[in-house]
């Protein structure tokens, strides 16, 4: 299945420049900042899940691309998600935000880059959450 999402993904491509480019300099940054590299001993994991992905823009900015790591993808009928343990919902309520936003003098506001792309796995959980490490190197050969 991730082989066959890397080749529609392949095509679109070839078919337009400049999407590959922007999907390049995005997966080389996630896997700069964010990805760990396989270790050798790992492997042979029998367990091992690779999440397939797409780049999207968003309508309001056509030049700025998101990839998505497709976790909702089955294979046999089965997929990541399927296994994930939800958690409570710890969004607080924007009601909420607001009127503690005007209660103190002093507030302080972010914009979280890459929220996604940041978080801890276990290290017997990681083989589950791969994805193809080699991307970068393809997509230069190309």
């Amino acid at each position: 299945m991730v082989e066959k999402r890397w080749n529609q993904l392949s095509a679109r491509f070839r078919k337009k420049p400049q999407f590959f480019a922007d999907y390049l300099k995005f997966m080389e940054e996630v896997i700069h900042d964010y990805a760990e590299k396989v270790p050798v001993e790992s492997m042979e994991n029998k367990h091992v899940n690779y999440i397939p992905h797409t780049g999207v823009y968003h309508p309001r900015k056509p030049k700025k691309i998101r990839v998505v790591f497709d976790c909702s993808a089955s294979y046999r009928g089965v997929s990541l998600n399927d296994h994930l343990l939800q958690g409570p919902n710890l969004m607080n309520n924007l009601l909420g935000v607001l009127c503690r936003f005007r209660k103190e003098e002093i507030t302080f506001a972010t914009d979280v880059k890459s929220m996604f792309h940041q978080f801890q796995v276990p290290k017997e959980d990681r083989d589950l959450l791969r994805f193809l490490d080699s991307m970068t190197t393809i997509l230069r050969n190309q």
